[in-house]
């Protein structure tokens, strides 16, 4: 029983120490479930970064119906609708020329534009007179003898007619009355010839070119000057399929047989800038010229201008080749009837 002092200590000394070890882990224990308890308890929920997405407005309106209809647009060249030769119909020298017989001068209808020396045709008017005068004279001698023939006869041979119309001298009467209308008709070409001396046109002109001056002996048929008619200017304008068959009623206007009082009149706008200012005049579609360009398939289509001269306030007139653009309106209720009622924009 005598064994080492030293482990006898050493043997107290580790059985003193395990309970304390013991006591001290399970106040460690406590203390960390404590802390977890008071971690969960007070600590703030997650919260999720909830993403910030814009909601764009929503307004529900009615669509955008343009109030002018859709047009046509289109290019062309101005162009008189008349162009004609001013032209003696008699030979002679010019006695007379209108003050307004110059290029750019404008012409009234039946103003006389140029006179030829009608003393020639005058002396022919006298002598046709004269000729008539004289048939009338002969007719009236043999219509004359032919009733006294005629009564002499009736007394010599009651109820009895000759045999042969020259008892009477009727044919002499029938030469004398046809030497009469001959007569007439000498009368009336001598005085058309007088006529002709003087050279109007029917219609206003604008003159284009002068080619006679006064003095000057003119042959039949040779030309004094050229002038377009002011009454209608018109432009040719290509429409191509697509074009044309939004043009309502323009099928009226192709060649065909059918009555051409049948065709509505359809209108147009032409524009064109002159002198640095944009001018408008009112034209009509007054038809198409029968052709079809091969290369494009596009239609010729023909517009009217009526008093082109006729310029807005403070503008200028329309003359040949100017180049205008022509505006075509092409209502299509189609369209505007199948556009939705209610539309919605996102702003």
């Amino acid at each position: 029983m005598n064994g080492d002092p030293s482990q006898v200590r050493q043997t107290r000394s580790g059985r003193g120490r395990r309970p304390l070890q013991a006591l001290l882990l399970a106040l460690a224990t406590v203390v960390a479930i404590a802390a977890v308890v008071m971690f969960m308890r007070f600590r703030e929920p997650p919260q999720g970064a909830a993403a910030e997405v814009a909601i764009p407005a929503i307004s529900a309106r009615e669509p955008d119906v343009p109030d002018i209809p859709a047009r046509i647009h289109a290019r062309g060249y101005v162009s008189p609708a008349t162009e004609v030769e001013i032209m003696p119909e008699v030979a002679g020298k010019v006695t007379f020329t209108h003050s307004e017989l110059k290029e750019g001068g404008v012409i009234r209808a039946a103003e006389k534009i140029v006179q030829i020396d009608p003393r020639d045709y005058e002396l022919a008017v006298r002598k046709a007179r004269a000729i008539v005068a004289e048939a009338q004279a002969r007719l009236d001698i043999e219509a004359s003898g032919a009733d006294i023939r005629r009564r002499d006869w009736r007394q010599l041979h009651p109820g009895a007619e000759p045999d042969s119309p020259l008892v009477f001298g009727e044919p002499l009467v029938q030469q004398a009355r046809a030497s009469l209308d001959l007569a007439k008709v000498q009368l009336a070409t001598a005085e058309l010839q007088l006529q002709r001396t003087v050279i109007s046109m029917p219609f206003d002109v604008l003159v284009a070119a002068k080619k006679a001056d006064l003095g000057q002996y003119v042959a039949v048929g040779q030309p004094l000057a050229t002038a377009y008619g002011v009454d209608t200017f018109e432009i040719t304008i290509s429409l191509n399929e697509e074009e044309i068959a939004q043009v309502d009623g323009i099928e009226a206007f192709f060649p065909s047989s059918s009555d051409p009082a049948q065709r509505a009149r359809i209108p147009v706008e032409v524009k064109a800038t002159l002198g640095g200012r944009e001018q408008t005049w009112q034209g009509y579609i007054a038809g198409t010229t029968g052709r079809v360009d091969g290369d494009s398939g596009a239609i010729a289509v023909v517009v009217e201008v009526p008093e082109p001269l006729d310029a807005p306030e403070a503008g200028r007139p329309l003359l040949p080749g100017a180049s205008v653009d022509v505006f075509i309106a092409c209502p299509t209720p189609e369209d505007a009837a199948a556009a939705p009622r209610d539309r919605v924009t996102i702003e």
